[in-house]
């Protein structure tokens, strides 16, 4: 066999076998994996009740509707208490009071924040600011903070070009889907570092940064596998550049890569898995107001709150949750990979449009909300 000849059978070797087991094998998996910590001691944490003096807690953000709260009620049936985080106290009072109802033992504080117009004015030490409001509803959680749910953000309605949205639309858009978690997994991470700290009241407001090399490396025990858990909520917008999802797209974006570069600094050593979910389409009360309906590939928020917190248990720090849009999300991936972009690009461009104009249309028979409408952040 000649050389040319070997390196054609090389190929098409590679080609015919590896990239099609390589695929079906991410569509299975979908994940990546915690080093250090075994599935059944994390499972533990997610998969139990915690049954333990002082209580653990868990804060979930735009926690009055949709996956947000799915997350604050499977997580109240697991024996933690809830820190809950929105906008509408109203809403947050009716969902406080369906929780306790169904979960009596459950201890539910409440913190009414609208993400959209996060402000820092003086910095962390003025209390007018977000941060310090945050921060300072943090320090009265007594017990340990376990978990935190970055649930919070907004979507463009439809399809839409960049310069067609309202004034304002992308700040709003940019401060609730990445400002927040930003700020939300400072504190948290802060707080998970400390608690375990002789030194350190953890409780304390006065309580500033922390540098991580001066703590000792976290050693997992079966009672306590890890330090911390975080969830953060991305989108299959993150897998590809979405025309007419400009914004929406790159703030998820940005939210994988903060997620990734955070596991790499504090799971390992520091014991905080941090696990980021690409959510494809859930059947929320948003999502049936919004340009795409019902359809073969939405899921009940439930289904997908459960298959998230399942995949803790199997240590996928990246996933889908869903086997649906495990499916889903990875033909978009092959097709990403495989196909020439500008021909991607264009297929993409035309469903988009597609989508726009019958939402258009949806819109002029009063079917559907209007964009400052929708930006709904529970």
């Amino acid at each position: 066999m000649s050389t040319l000849e070997l390196i054609g059978a090389l190929l098409l070797l590679y080609l015919l076998v590896y990239r099609p087991l390589h695929f079906i094998a991410n569509l299975i998996l979908n994940n990546c994996t915690l080093v250090g910590h075994s599935s059944s001691a994390i499972a533990k944490v997610i998969l139990t009740p915690s049954n333990c003096s002082p209580p653990e807690w868990a804060v979930i953000t735009g926690a009055t509707d949709g996956c947000g709260l799915e997350y604050a009620k499977q997580l109240a049936e697991k024996g933690y208490h809830l820190l809950l985080i929105s906008r509408s106290r109203g809403r947050l009072e009716r969902v406080r009071e369906e929780i306790t109802s169904m979960c009596p033992a459950c201890r539910v504080e409440l913190l009414t924040v609208d993400f959209s117009e996060v402000t820092f004015r003086g910095g962390s030490g003025d209390k007018h600011s977000t941060y310090s409001k945050i921060k300072a509803k943090l320090a009265t959680l007594d017990g340990r903070l376990y978990i935190l749910v970055n649930n919070v953000g907004v979507a463009y309605p439809a399809p839409e070009y960049f310069t067609a949205l309202p004034e304002g639309f992308h700040i709003r858009l940019i401060n609730t889907n990445l400002i927040s978690t930003v700020v939300m997994t400072e504190l948290v991470i802060q707080r998970m570092l400390l608690q375990d700290s002789s030194s350190s009241n953890s409780n304390s407001q006065a309580v500033n940064s922390v540098d991580p090399e001066d703590l000792d490396r976290f050693e997992p025990t079966p009672e306590r596998p890890l330090r911390g858990l975080i969830i953060n909520l991305s989108s299959v917008l993150s897998l590809t550049e979405c025309p007419l999802n400009a914004t929406s797209g790159a703030t998820k974006a940005a939210l994988n890569y903060l997620s990734r570069a955070l596991a790499a600094e504090y799971s390992t050593r520091h014991g905080i898995f941090i696990q980021t979910v690409l959510a494809n389409q859930v059947n929320t009360k948003a999502v049936a107001k919004g340009a795409i309906a019902r359809n073969w590939f939405g899921v009940s928020a439930f289904d997908f709150v459960w298959y998230s917190l399942k995949a803790v248990a199997r240590q996928e720090a990246v996933t889908s949750a869903h086997p649906l849009h495990k499916l889903l999300n990875g033909v978009i991936v092959f097709a990403r990979d495989h196909l020439p972009e500008s021909v991607f690009m264009a297929l993409k461009m035309k469903v988009a449009r597609r989508i726009r104009a019958r939402y258009q249309e949806d819109r002029e028979r009063g079917g559907v909300m209007s964009e400052v409408a929708l930006m709904e952040q529970d």
